[in-house]
């Protein structure tokens, strides 16, 4: 059964003309304070309002700048604990009539969590250097599986919350990975919800070597139906839409001849989805981040 679903997906995903992007670099990250950047995500209300996040062990911080390259402001979360931070999102009116912006605890790099946590923090143009998350989800996958994820996304017309996986199973081959979501309805949930799965998305004809380990390290959702999926090497793209039963379809899959970064990581559309950002999680000096704009 499972070996139909992906001959069926690789069907789906014939290759289609690339869109046409031109990409330019923006600067290198302050790598004294974001010295592993795992998430970054656009404010869709502030003009020119960066958000990251920085891997494991980074005291609970969320750090803002006004500009991708600007100065970085720091916020502590009280009252939380961060295990393994992977990537953000961003929920339209989430918290009250602000956005929301999520912090995806999500890696799990031994396989030892059950439970994930995913962190909502209200959006200020303003913030105070100490805030209290608006609210904390915790999730985990169906039939006490457990996975190693670093892309979680809300796709901006049903509001549902999508994660995708390293892989679609433990121990499986690189390239095939699983796309699992959780309704809007759930997301302010006070109880453990579990995720369900949608599809295994197998992008392995686009991998420079079968046997790397190339694996998803983000994504993120355009106003205009496409789903930006980043691994180590590429970025592609997949267009998409909405069932009448809210179902996501994936229809089509293409490679952005973009320049690849050494250790890409963080992927961000921008408000107006007619620019991305991206960039590494280098703790050395040379972290850059580079911005696609649509021709």
């Amino acid at each position: 059964m499972r070996m139909n679903l992906l001959i069926t997906l690789t069907l789906l995903f014939p290759l289609f003309a690339c869109a046409k992007y031109s990409y330019n670099y923006v600067g290198d990250l302050d790598t004294s304070v974001l010295n592993e950047v795992s998430g970054m995500q656009c404010s869709q209300d502030i003009k020119d309002r960066f958000y990251f996040i920085n891997d494991s062990g980074d005291d609970s911080r969320l750090y803002y700048s006004d500009g991708a390259v600007g100065e970085v402001m720091s916020i502590k979360l009280s009252n939380t604990s961060f295990i393994d931070t992977e990537d953000m999102g961003l929920l339209k009116n989430g918290c009250g009539k602000k956005d929301c912006l999520i912090i995806a605890d999500i890696g799990n790099n031994d396989f030892s969590r059950d439970v994930l946590s995913l962190y909502f923090v209200k959006e200020q143009k303003d913030f105070n250097t100490v805030v209290s998350p608006y609210h904390v989800l915790n999730i985990r996958y169906p039939k006490s599986r457990r996975f190693n994820a670093e892309a979680i996304a809300i796709e901006p017309k049903t509001k549902d919350l999508f994660l995708l996986t390293k892989k679609a199973q433990e121990g499986d081959v690189e390239g095939i990975s699983a796309l699992y979501r959780l309704k809007h309805s759930k997301l302010f949930s006070k109880k453990i919800e579990i995720l369900e799965l949608v599809e295994e998305i197998d992008f392995r004809h686009h991998l420079e070597n079968t046997s790397s380990k190339e694996r998803v390290t983000s994504m993120d959702f355009s106003q205009d139906e496409k789903l930006a999926i980043l691994t180590t090497k590429k970025i592609l793209f997949a267009e998409y839409r909405i069932k009448k039963n809210r179902d996501l379809k994936l229809d089509k899959l293409q490679a952005l001849d973009a320049p690849a970064l050494k250790k890409q990581e963080s992927f961000t559309f921008s408000r107006r989805s007619k620019t991305f950002y991206y960039t590494t999680e280098s703790k050395k000096s040379d972290a850059p981040i580079y911005q696609g704009l649509k021709k």
